[in-house]
């Protein structure tokens, strides 16, 4: 029977792309680590791996048995965590995945504190906007705002976060200001997104709801660009609250339509199962949920 570790090893070299890289995240030898892979390869009876001078490439058999792999390497990391839930004081590598635009504006702090109070966790955060496998790619949580999707995952709602319309001091010197979310459209506007598609949004306000569709004339997927956009002069964009506070208070940024409230969206802790959620994961969330009362 192959050995488990050897298939550690091996989904490990893969990952880092790398056997030094590999060697240096495990804490062994090189050598060791390419033994060990050239005795699972003749042991398997095939080549898992294309070696070159710089870099390693899976074979087509070598990406078969890397999905097998990594699933009993996740099982593994499973197992360890069913055993540790037992513990008391949380303890281990909290690996937890999150949108870049979340952590850009409030989990870097949010990790200070909660390392702070949790010395003996060690945390491993992958800002990414992508979709991400929890169990596969074998991440404790995931931070995720507005609708989820069905899953069988578990989902811990820890605030919310709103969209607000924006603009600079020095385009509103040159240009009115709109009074109704129905004026935006005599406005240029930078959206989130990866297309200049239209846009609908639903305003609530005195004149109760108001429905506009509008279409950008820019768009980008990071509301950091947007931000600066606008705070360099160009037109109107919509924003977290959270990415425009500080600009606000020092009058960088001006808020528009206030009395206009665009829906709220949630925001979850997205992890596998409560059946044996381990010490570092529920107090990490705990610890999350009491810190998210001013919305993200």
């Amino acid at each position: 029977m192959i050995d488990l570790n050897d298939m550690i090893i091996f989904t490990n070299v893969v990952d880092a792309g790398t056997i030094s890289g590999a060697a240096k995240e495990m804490g062994q030898p090189k050598s060791t680590i390419s033994r060990r892979m050239k005795l699972l390869e003749e042991e398997l009876g095939v080549r898992l791996l294309q070696r070159t001078t710089r870099s390693l490439k899976l074979t087509e058999l070598g990406a078969v048995f890397y999905e097998r792999c990594k699933r009993v390497q996740a099982e593994a990391e499973e197992a360890e965590r069913s055993v540790s839930a037992g513990q008391e004081v949380p303890r281990g590598i909290l690996r937890i995945t999150a949108p870049a635009e979340t952590g850009v504006t409030r989990m870097g702090t949010l990790i200070a504190e909660y390392t702070k109070k949790y010395p003996e966790v060690r945390v491993t955060m992958d800002l990414s906007n992508r979709f991400v496998d929890l169990i596969e790619e074998g991440y404790d949580l995931a931070i995720r705002a507005g609708e989820l999707e069905d899953s069988t995952m578990v989902a811990r709602r820890l605030g919310s976060t709103r969209l607000v319309v924006c603009s600079s001091p020095g385009y509103l010197r040159e240009n009115t200001a709109p009074e109704t979310p129905y004026e935006l459209k005599n406005h240029p506007l930078a959206l989130y997104s990866n297309t200049l598609q239209k846009h609908t949004f639903h305003f609530s306000g005195p004149q109760g709801i108001a429905s506009i569709q509008v279409e950008p004339q820019h768009c980008a997927n990071s509301l950091m660009v947007l931000r600066d956009m606008v705070k360099s002069g160009y037109g109107i964009t919509l924003l977290p609250e959270s990415h425009t506070h500080s600009d606000v208070l020092e009058g960088r940024l001006v808020l528009l339509l206030e009395e206009w409230k665009l829906p709220e969206n949630g925001v979850f802790a997205i992890y596998p199962s409560p059946r044996h959620l381990t010490p570092k994961v529920k107090s990490f969330i705990d610890f999350l949920s009491s810190h998210f009362k001013l919305r993200l």
